[in-house]
């Protein structure tokens, strides 16, 4: 199943990575569909398990979209991996194990000979060109996803980190045994890959779930941060967590989601960096001041604002110098 070639000179190891660049480098911003993360968390530790008998003690890499992905799509020969010595392999296994409940699906786990710390051989791209199918959450309509272009490889020894998040629906929350009990608002937070407490290894608890914070906005007030009341989808081993929240207006819009340092670890035990994750189209509002050389300089971020029209709103109320800040 596994197809490798080694390219035996630098000049065809910088070849071929430009001609995977040209032809997948539709513009991300263009597409409905992104390439959130690929995200090399495990290097000749996996375990043997059914779902892929060939990996045990081979690599894992999650690869995660803004879409659900249809699993019927999944082949392991969509995916190529570029490592550093110029050699392209294809994953044993392409499975949505453990991220496998219908409203999961972003994350697609890739299992097999990815690359190699001891020898200095690492995984630098994932170049996506099977036909893989999925829809955006909320939506029914499978759709294939277009030309992406080359995502490049998260190394071993980095931490998970955010890399999605969104409302959850009541529909899509039906028969799922592992949601939110408390609390009238679900938001899905996505990572680069799966998550645990830092530093045991077990499953997270209060001091997770009391760092996270919720930054969003409702038309015609100023931003509302929250915590959360508890944590869903856990004690499933995958790279996503529910947050709990209070109720939230209908018409409220998600502006960041933050969680502080050192609280979560990976599958290789590496914690996390402090996360901020802003959602697109957020503008900030800085406050600048002068100063007696005439040099303009930024004092304070008063806050996030889901429009530009939004922000300067607001900067104009309070203040007679300011910069609206976008993503």
């Amino acid at each position: 199943m596994k197809s490798q070639r080694i390219l035996k000179s630098s000049f065809s190891r910088k070849l071929v990575i430009a001609i995977f660049t040209i032809i997948t480098s539709s513009s991300c911003f263009a597409d409905p569909v992104n390439f959130l993360s690929a995200f090399w968390g495990l290097d000749g530790t996996m375990l043997q398990s059914q779902v892929c008998p060939t990996g045990a003690n081979q690599d894992g890499m999650p690869v995660t979209f803004s879409w659900l992905i249809d699993p019927s799509s999944i082949d392991p020969s969509d995916f190529q991996i570029i490592r550093s010595d110029g050699s392209i392999t294809t994953p044993y296994c392409a499975t949505l194990m453990p991220a496998n409940e219908s409203n999961e699906t972003q994350t697609i786990l890739l299992i097999g000979d990815v690359g190699n710390v001891a020898n200095g051989q690492t995984p630098l791209f994932v170049n996506v060109s099977g036909s893989l199918y999925g829809n955006e959450p909320g939506s029914t309509e499978l759709k294939k996803l277009p030309k992406l272009p080359l995502k490049q490889v998260t190394p071993l020894d980095s931490g998970a980190y955010i890399v999605d998040a969104w409302l959850l629906t009541p529909d899509m929350l039906l028969n799922d045994a592992n949601k939110c009990t408390i609390g009238s608002t679900s938001i899905r937070v996505v990572w680069s890959g799966g998550i645990t407490a830092y530093p045991s290894g077990n499953e997270v608890g209060a001091e997770v779930t009391n760092s996270y914070k919720v930054s969003y906005f409702v038309d015609g007030s100023s931003p509302i941060s929250e915590t959360p009341l508890a944590l869903g989808d856990l004690n499933d081993g995958d790279n996503m967590h529910d947050l709990c929240m209070p109720a939230m207006p209908l018409n409220a819009k998600l502006l960041s989601i933050s969680l502080g340092g050192g609280l979560v670890q990976d599958p290789n035990g590496d914690p996390n960096l402090s996360q901020r994750f802003q959602l697109e189209g957020v503008y900030n509002l800085m406050l600048v001041t002068k100063s007696k050389s005439g040099l303009s300089k930024i004092t304070k971020s008063v806050g996030e604002f889901p429009s530009e029209k939004s922000c300067k709103a607001e900067g104009e109320r309070i203040a007679t110098q300011f910069i609206c800040v976008g993503k």
